[in-house]
């Protein structure tokens, strides 16, 4: 049955407030009304997507250039279609229950109370639990879950340098980075973490990141399968801002430059299964596992998992749009980028049997808020 689509970028924000009726950020907001037409990339054939307005004749052109067999959503049910958000929450959901989908269609509270445990960033750390002890080899060791300030000020004390995240957060939110030094500065900033999600996860923080990558996975019915890895960037305090667009094949010898290939598959593997372990059937749907290669002490290289994710991903849009739409052997940038500071598209797009070959794309209509830009060379 073909499928509903909804970006929904704040979705963990709305799962870290639990309502249904749930105001996210402005910048949020700003954020998913630019970029409502992203599922024309990455739904399948036949399904459509939820947006407040689209330029026809823009995504006409989208679709015969790309030969893409996506469509916005006709708002005529007749059970035809399933709900596909970017994830899953009591907001997501009342989304789609003011759409008109029956309540059979839609998880009830306990499926969303079991995926918004799961997306807790102490699950990061329980599938580092598990990797190190199935692994003979060693990883970054895992987060730990704080409560109070004293189990906070040990942390720092022990660690050196922290970062604090908060159980839910998105796209470098909710991250706090303490030393010694800006403990008193930033300890009611922490405490506030802790107080309103109940707790706050503390990480130790490496000096010498090499990359972010992230591990993809789909999984249904207990059953989880590989769905490429994805090359990512961060700025400064850790926030997203694109992904590198090349082959499954050309980023694993990437990372390969770094670390073990041996050891990455190995990893990816045991991830899989330990996925299937912790999350079962309490969960159907697009995962990913954030992780960075870092350097530690002694100069010794170490994958690190940093995050979870029970929903899309931005490094699925990315991978299933190389896949779909990239010339074979062509490779560049998918970033998202505030309209302000964006610059001018460097060249027009050029094409080749339906696949972009070098230039740039526009992946949303013109708008004032945000630009989600394909460079290909």
């Amino acid at each position: 049955m073909p499928s509903v689509h909804l970006f929904f970028p704040e979705n963990d924000l709305a799962l870290a407030a639990d309502v249904a009726n749930y105001t996210a950020p402005e910048a949020a907001v700003r954020l998913r009304r630019a970029g409502d037409v992203l599922p024309l990339w990455y739904a399948a054939p036949g399904d459509c997507f939820c947006c407040g307005g689209v330029n026809d004749r823009w995504l006409a052109s989208m679709q015969e250039r790309f030969d893409i067999d996506v469509d916005v959503f006709p708002y005529d049910f007749s059970g035809r279609f399933m709900p596909a958000p970017w994830g899953w929450s009591k907001a997501s959901r009342e989304y789609f229950r003011m759409l008109g989908f029956s309540s059979n269609l839609l998880p009830d509270d306990a499926a969303i109370a079991g995926i918004r445990n799961l997306s807790h960033r102490r699950t990061a750390a329980e599938l580092t639990h598990r990797l190190a002890v199935a692994l003979d080899f060693a990883i970054g060791s895992p987060a730990e879950e704080l409560h109070s300030q004293n189990e906070i000020e040990t942390f720092v004390r022990s660690a050196g340098q922290a970062m604090f995240k908060s159980p839910w957060s998105s796209s470098g939110r909710g991250l706090v980075r303490v030393d010694g030094d800006s403990l008193a500065r930033h300890i009611r900033q922490v405490c506030g973490i802790v107080r309103r999600q109940g707790s706050v996860m503390a990480e130790r923080f490496y000096q010498r990141k090499l990359c972010d990558f992230a591990m993809l996975f789909e999984i249904a019915g207990g059953e989880c399968r590989p769905a490429g890895m994805s090359l990512f960037t961060t700025n400064a305090s850790g926030a997203y801002t694109g992904n590198i667009l090349m082959s499954g094949s050309d980023i694993l010898s990437r990372l390969a430059t770094f670390y073990d290939r041996d050891k990455l598959l190995k990893i990816n593997e045991v991830i899989r299964q330990k996925l299937c372990e912790i999350i079962g059937e309490a969960y159907a749907g697009p995962l990913g596992v954030d992780m960075m290669l870092v350097e530690a002490d002694g100069d010794d290289v170490l994958p690190v998992v940093v995050e979870l994710n029970l929903r899309m991903t931005m490094g699925h849009v990315a991978r299933r749009f190389h896949d779909r739409y990239v010339a074979e052997g062509a490779c560049g940038v998918y970033s998202v980028l505030p309209a302000a500071s964006a610059p001018a598209a460097a060249s027009e797009a050029v094409m080749f049997n339906g696949r972009l070959t070098s230039g740039t794309l526009d992946l949303v209509p013109p708008n004032q808020h945000f630009v989600f830009r394909a460079e290909v060379k």
